[in-house]
């Protein structure tokens, strides 16, 4: 006896002995199967598309939670143990579980399985598969899996934070000049981060500025060492540093001063070129997810007017498209005298954001830099009348490394 899947139909098989005279079997043309009442009857001819071996297919079997396994991870995906043999599809997800130690309730210490991320196969072998890490997630190889009873949207809008690794980036911003006097410019930023469990250490350049006209130079910026709190959902500091212009910094009191017929209450001789500056940096939203951030500076100017003043400030909207891709808006300026605005995008092209991980940004912009250079004498004093600029399209590209231990 025997049961058998035919057609989402259950059937059963039996066998039995009999004895029928000689005779009798001239006026069979075929055996059959001998049943009861209450089993079809089922002839096996060439000609019957039912035959044994569509009775007895082959039957997957899906290897138990305990025998999944990663195999391998890579800097965005995860080599799983099971395949197409093991019933895995396209689309499949898995949760991803680690061992931590955590206080309970009464104030002991037990070790429990964490879950860290939910991941997703994207590629299939016969005996492995690969499964794609969200952002934000450190996978290990001795972290244990589980199938997902459902499937859900794996989103990029608010990953979990990395903790303990530094990042560098860089970005170039050349600009052509469509100003009357012609000319050229370019800016530069730069940053390296540490980012801990609460807290980040960052050397930061906003940003800085170098533009040529047929007759004159201008050049400006800043720099900072910044610190603060960090957490998943915001991140605030402080910061301490320099900024800079060759136009001498009385051009940023005239902005505040300037009284509208050509005086300014700023003295030149008074006049410097650098001066001490405080900054401040606040973050809203999840650091690789759907953030505002934005840095504030203003600059020391020791003259009549002693004081900090205003230099500057630069904002960036990063919205996610995809697990790998975001897209920016970015944009700022200052009395310090520089300005710009741009659109981009930025992805991993290695990795998801961890340790070992590799973005490009590119973008399209305008922007410009200027400076006074003009100084008449009144009987008030010093003051500056005329500016030079130069003003045009940008074209900026940039690169984005994360390190730290794995």
């Amino acid at each position: 006896m025997g049961f058998y899947l035919i057609e989402n139909q259950v059937w059963v098989k039996l066998e039995t002995l009999s004895a029928v005279p000689l005779e009798s079997l001239g006026t069979s043309s075929s055996p059959v199967v001998q049943t009861n009442d209450n089993v079809k009857q089922v002839e096996y001819t060439e000609n019957n598309p039912q035959t044994k071996t569509d009775i007895a297919p082959e039957i997957k079997i899906e290897k138990t939670e305990s025998e999944i396994k990663i195999l391998a991870v890579f800097r965005d995906r995860v080599k799983l143990n099971v395949g197409s043999k093991d019933g895995i599809a396209d689309g499949n997800q898995f949760d991803v579980f680690r061992e931590e130690t955590i206080k309970s309730e009464m104030g002991k210490t037990v070790k429990a399985d964490v879950k860290i991320a939910t991941i997703e196969i994207k590629a299939i072998g016969v005996d492995y598969s690969l499964a794609v890490i969200p952002r934000g997630v450190v996978v290990h190889k001795s972290d244990s899996v589980k199938k997902s009873t459902k499937n859900k949207r794996i989103f990029s809008v608010y990953p979990e934070k990395l903790s303990n690794i530094a990042e560098v980036s860089f970005v170039i911003r050349p600009m052509i000049s469509l100003s009357s006097g012609g000319g050229f410019g370019s800016m530069v930023e730069g940053t390296a981060t540490y980012t801990g469990e609460h807290y980040f250490i960052n050397l930061r350049l906003q940003p800085i500025s170098i533009g040529r006209d047929n007759s004159n130079t201008m050049a400006n910026g800043s720099m900072f060492v910044e610190g603060g709190y960090d957490s998943r959902a915001f991140g605030v500091g402080l910061g301490i540093g320099a900024g800079f212009t060759n136009a001498g910094l009385n051009q940023i009191i005239n902005n505040f001063y300037y009284d509208g017929y050509g005086d300014s209450t700023q003295t030149g001789p008074e006049d410097s070129n650098v001066g001490f500056a405080l900054s401040q940096a606040v973050r809203l939203g999840a650091r690789d997810g759907l953030n505002l951030t934005v840095y504030n500076n203003f600059i020391y100017i020791g003259s009549e007017h002693n004081g900090f003043y205003y230099g500057g400030t630069i904002g960036k909207i990063s919205i996610p498209l995809n697990l790998k891709v975001n897209l920016f808006l970015y944009g700022g300026g200052g009395p310090i005298g520089y300005g710009f605005g741009e659109i981009g995008v930025s992805t991993w092209v290695l990795g998801n954001g961890g340790p070992g991980s590799v973005a490009i940004t590119g973008a399209l912009g305008w922007a410009g830099m200027w400076k006074y250079t003009d100084d008449y004498y009144s009987e008030d004093g010093y003051y500056y009348d005329e500016t030079v600029s130069v003003t045009g399209p940008t074209a900026s590209l940039g690169f984005v490394y994360r390190f730290g231990k794995k």
